[in-house]
């Protein structure tokens, strides 16, 4: 049964992987022009989890089958769809949709949502897109990983470029493709963070042994500041076992984080910023206290919990030992000196001056 509905999106797309290269793509609809508002995670650290989770419960994906190529030549569907993406605040919409619903989750985004095979869309709005977005999408002489750059050093935004690159609107003609959402979130962690690394990898080395806290959606994240030259691990576990680890030491990582996969690049980003911010280099440790009920909502948990530890108040530690006292004894992970590489590195490897 084919129904006509009229929407409102945030705007967020989803591209999603049915059988790659054929994606499934569309944007996330509300019925309530209030709840399209408040699907924002860049507000949402500050949000009742349970609020969040009614909130995003009521998206609805209108999607349609495309193929990656499609982006460079849209019909006039898909170009609403494009359009959509550029808009500055929530757009409402007309569409067309089969009431027959599916199922479509996935990991790294958090979606978890009910999708509406979308026969025709419309944009009943008039768009607001921003000078940014207008620039980068419309120049199709500058390459993706120029245009992500240049945007994030004037918005700090992650998400919107997220959103442009997925939907095929950045990058040379020839090469514009749509990419399957989860990989376009670490795609840009990625790229980000290794464009911000040359910035930090010279700078002053911190002066102390420091540690942030902060708690999100019954996860406890823990981000450790050493003062050593550049290295990140990112340790998971739950209920004091170890179940997830990936680490770089000297320069950004070159192989995937096939254990923690795309929240490492989501948190290691927000260190990446904070130390550009202060102008320092650092060893960086990253613990995440899982609660055993918790299911992923997305990267972006991991992300904005990271960098809202990190605006946070500090405790001093006046050494390694007491560092790693800390942990082994009241976060009671006994297993962190067998486990960290890092720490291993620091502990048991001399340094040049230490002869």
């Amino acid at each position: 049964m084919k129904l006509k509905k009229q929407v409102y999106s945030k705007p967020f797309n989803l591209v999603y992987e049915s059988s790659y290269p054929n994606l499934i793509i569309g944007p996330g609809t509300y019925d309530n022009i209030n709840d399209a508002k408040e699907n924002n995670p860049k507000t949402w650290i500050s949000t009742n989890t349970n609020k969040i989770e009614k909130n995003r419960s009521k998206q609805v994906f209108a999607y349609k089958n495309y193929s990656k190529n499609e982006a460079k030549n849209p019909s006039k569907d898909l170009q609403e769809i494009q359009h959509l993406i550029k808009a500055d605040k929530e757009t409402e919409l007309e569409i067309d949709v089969l009431s027959k619903k599916i199922n479509l989750t996935e990991k790294i985004s958090g979606i978890n949502n009910k999708g509406m095979t979308l026969e025709k869309i419309k944009i009943i709005d008039n768009i607001k897109i921003s000078k940014p977005v207008d620039k980068i999408t419309n120049d199709t002489q500058v390459k993706s990983k120029d245009a992500i750059i240049e945007y994030y050093d004037k918005t700090k935004d992650p998400y919107k470029i997220e959103q442009l690159l997925s939907m095929g609107l950045l990058g040379l003609t020839k090469d514009r493709i749509f990419v399957p959402t989860r990989w376009s979130i670490t795609c840009i962690d990625d790229t980000l963070g290794k464009n911000i690394f040359p910035k930090i990898e010279n700078n002053p080395i911190i002066d102390s042994f420091r540690m942030y806290k902060f708690k999100f959606y019954t996860n406890t994240f823990y981000v450790i500041l050493m003062p050593y030259s550049w290295g990140f691990e990112m340790i998971e576990y739950v209920n004091c076992e170890s179940i997830a680890i990936d680490f770089e030491l000297n320069h950004p990582k070159k192989e995937y984080a096939y254990q923690i996969t795309g929240a490492y690049y989501a948190a290691r980003l927000m260190v990446f910023d904070y130390l550009d911010k202060i102008q320092k280099c650092a060893r960086v440790l990253v613990l995440c206290d899982i609660n055993p009920t918790y299911t992923s909502k997305g990267v972006w948990v991991v992300r904005e919990a990271v960098k809202e530890a990190l605006k946070g108040d500090k405790i001093h530690f006046e050494n390694l030992n007491d560092l790693i006292k800390f942990i082994t004894q009241d976060l009671k992970l006994t297993w962190i000196l067998n486990k960290s590489e890092i720490l291993k590195q620091i502990k048991f490897q001399k340094r040049l001056f230490d002869f």
